[in-house]
């Protein structure tokens, strides 16, 4: 009778141990290799009870689920276009087909934006999965942004993107672009209201300038400043070493600039107009677009202006600086406003419907049109030395008033000089040319 019960439970062990083995008896929703396949979805996989980690590209269809796969870090895409609401409160639907989940990155596709949200806003590119949930980007490998309003910018090396409807804030980027400007390792890049703003660039060009080491940069349109720069190329003119400038542009052509050196020696030609400046000199130039021609002024204790081509209207010389002609349409003449003077506005005309006012303590008109010339206050008249090439001589040091008139209307005879002085006037010819 013994031997016969131990024979009962040995079968009794021997059963047991084989159930164990081939799984007869499972708990429902246990483990099945045979099935991992078949789970297609989170909630599918959720249900299954195998561990998830266990499982790859899933799909989602709701805001549970796509938290779910968040938190435990699953990998797979929509099923279907999926809203989720993000910190902030906005809204954002992720599209079908167009965005993938990653174990720590989420790829989202371009073309169209594989996220979009409720204003319209569209995302794509590739960064932290947890950073979709803030609505803020702190890191992208590489990041697309279309605005509400149709605006497209993307870069790469992203760092500290933020969103504030079509507008959007970047502390650095490895590059940035947008529909009028390129940028290369920008800091403190900014899109506010159209404008582009940049703290530090390492390189900025749009359709108009090209600008490098940048700082302080501001676009809107055409108009641009700069707070520092080692280089600006704008309208075939190269522009080195200048701080708190500003220029504005006409189809890509200077109409306005305001220049200031930041060193010594330093020179640059704007259309025929040659500036020699040190540090803190400013030059300002502003285009009559009736006459196309350029009024001038030149802050400076000894700079120069040098214009080849008649298209200078009026130019405000300062103390210690000097003017020149030394084009070919029109005989050469300079003009130099001792240390002692003032401000002195000098204008040329050479157009018909130009109309210049020399009723003026300190200022003078030389009129080619009508072979005449008027000076008054503080100047020097100066023609070129008849003995060393380039340099000018001094034919005329005032202090007071002078009108030219050439004989037979030809600017390179002899003049009649008159000059009031008090009571008495003066008058003898010289033979200078205007």
């Amino acid at each position: 009778m013994k031997t016969f019960k131990l024979f009962i439970v040995l079968m009794l062990c021997i059963v047991s141990i084989s159930i164990a083995v081939s799984g007869w008896g499972d708990a429902p929703g246990a483990r099945d290799d045979q099935n991992i396949e078949d789970i297609t979805t989170v909630k599918e996989a959720i249900e299954s009870g195998i561990p998830l980690e266990e499982f790859d590209d899933l799909n989602f269809n709701s805001e549970e689920e796509y938290f779910h796969m968040i938190e435990h870090g699953l990998t797979g895409s929509p099923s279907e276009d999926t809203e989720i609401t993000l910190a902030d409160g906005r809204t954002a639907i992720l599209k079908e087909g167009g965005v993938s989940i990653g174990s720590e990155k989420v790829n989202v596709r371009p073309d169209p934006p594989g996220i979009v949200l409720e204003d319209g806003t569209g995302i794509s590119g590739e960064f932290d999965i947890s950073d979709l949930v803030d609505g803020n980007i702190p890191a992208a490998n590489e990041l697309n942004f279309e605005s509400s309003e149709g605006d497209s910018s993307s870069g790469q090396g992203i760092e500290g993107f933020s969103m504030d409807g079509p507008d959007y804030t970047i502390d650095y980027a490895d590059y940035w672009e947008t529909e009028s400007h390129k940028i290369v390792e920008g800091h403190g890049i900014q899109k506010k209201g159209g404008n582009i703003y940049v703290d530090e660039g390492h390189a900025i060009d749009s359709d108009d300038e090209f600008v490098s080491y940048a700082n302080s940069y501001e676009s809107s349109g055409d108009e641009f400043s700069i707070g520092e720069a080692k280089a600006v190329l704008l309208d075939g003119t190269l522009f080195t070493d200048i701080k708190d400038s500003y220029f504005k542009t006409k189809d890509g052509a200077i109409t306005e600039a305001s220049v200031t050196s930041s060193t010594d020696d330093n020179s640059f030609t704007l259309d025929g107009i040659t500036v020699e400046m040190d540090e803190n000199d400013t030059f300002n130039a502003k285009l009559d677009e009736e006459t196309g021609k350029f009024d001038l002024s030149l802050d400076s204790e000894q700079g120069k202006i040098e214009a080849t081509y008649p298209n200078v209207g009026c130019v405000e010389v300062y103390p210690g600086s000097r003017f020149e002609y030394v084009g070919s349409d029109f005989d050469d003449f300079a003009m130099f406003v001792p240390i002692f003077g003032g401000v002195y506005e000098l204008c040329i005309r050479t157009l018909e419907n130009e109309d210049f006012d020399s009723d003026c303590n300190n200022c003078g008109v030389v009129d080619y049109k009508n072979k005449t010339a008027e000076f008054n206050g503080i100047y020097q008249y100066e023609k070129p030395s008849a003995f060393e090439n380039g340099l000018f001589r001094n034919m005329i040091d005032a202090s007071g008033n002078y009108s030219m008139e050439a004989d037979n209307h030809k600017f390179n005879n002899t003049y009649i000089f008159r000059r009031s002085h008090g009571d008495a006037a003066l008058e003898h010819k010289a033979p200078v040319r205007l």
